[in-house]
């Protein structure tokens, strides 16, 4: 079974990068759906400018919103501030994450309360 289309509406044309004072930028042009789009990020590396730009672009939203669907009993969560790894310690989210998940553990068949979301910082991509 899968849990992700194999087939996406993203291809990855071209991307640039670009630093200055310690901070790089880039510009990443795309297909999405066979239509050119281009989108601009910024991060401390390459790597964090590139996701920024997606997460502004929507692309992690596309996929994870694929997944519910396919699994029952399954909830998502955007928590704002968190590429990845919301249950570790070193996690701005991970307090919020950990009761989520907590709760779900304990009952996966209703919804948790995610309302610790909103309390958030936003995420920082100063280096």
């Amino acid at each position: 079974k899968e849990y992700i289309e194999r087939t996406s509406p993203w291809e990855l044309k071209s991307f640039e990068t670009e630093s200055r004072n310690g901070s790089v930028r880039c510009r990443s042009h795309l297909l999405r759906d066979g239509k050119p789009v281009e989108f601009r990020g910024e991060g401390n590396g390459p790597l964090a400018a590139l996701v920024h730009g997606f997460s502004m672009a929507g692309v992690p939203p596309f996929i994870v919103r694929q997944i519910p669907p396919t699994l029952p009993n399954s909830f998502s969560y955007e928590f704002p501030a968190g590429a990845h790894g919301q249950l570790a310690s070193y996690n701005n989210d991970s307090e919020c994450a950990r009761s989520i998940a907590g709760q779900f553990l304990r009952d996966p068949r209703e919804r948790p309360n995610a309302s610790c979301i909103a309390s958030l910082p936003p995420f920082d991509f100063a280096p």
